[in-house]
């Protein structure tokens, strides 16, 4: 059952992690049948996690609403901000958007992995507006501990 029936009109901001942590990083933006992610990553244990290798956000909702999923735009190449791409890849089809760097990033990761195919990815360039799903969407340059860390706009 979708929680959030009656409201397409609306403009939806879904933190499926990352907030409150450092870490797993992933936000849903959604609007009239449409919904990106802002960002998948992933978080590292700590000594209150043993045995555990990587924690991923909780996916399930874009599982569930797969049709409605046009695709991730990753705002830099951090672990905490596209690490989980590859484990959403493995169930879904997906289009992941970025720059060259943080998508050259994300491609070397995806050699440990099994990408569901149709899955593709996508270069932005920093400045120019582009359409995701039912969004247009633009990078744009910040200042960030890795190169080509970018805030996101997303017109509505």
């Amino acid at each position: 059952m979708d929680l959030l029936a009656g409201f397409e009109d609306a403009v939806r901001i879904i933190s499926l992690g990352g907030t409150g942590d450092i870490g797993k990083n992933m936000t849903l933006v959604a609007r009239q049948g449409s919904m990106i992610a802002i960002d998948c990553g992933l978080m590292f244990p700590d000594e209150q996690h043993p045995g555990v290798d990587v924690i991923l956000p909780d996916m399930t909702y874009v599982l569930q609403n797969a049709d409605q999923f046009a695709g991730v735009v990753l705002t830099h190449g951090h672990e905490d901000h596209l690490g989980a791409v590859p484990y959403l890849m493995e169930k879904l089809p997906i289009r992941v958007y970025g720059t060259r760097l943080t998508l050259g990033l994300l491609q070397a990761k995806l050699q440990e992995f099994h990408p569901v195919e149709g899955s593709e990815l996508i270069e932005l360039w920093p400045g120019v507006m582009e359409r995701v799903g039912g969004f247009d969407v633009e990078l744009v340059r910040v200042s960030h501990s890795i190169p080509d860390g970018m805030g996101l706009l997303v017109k509505t």
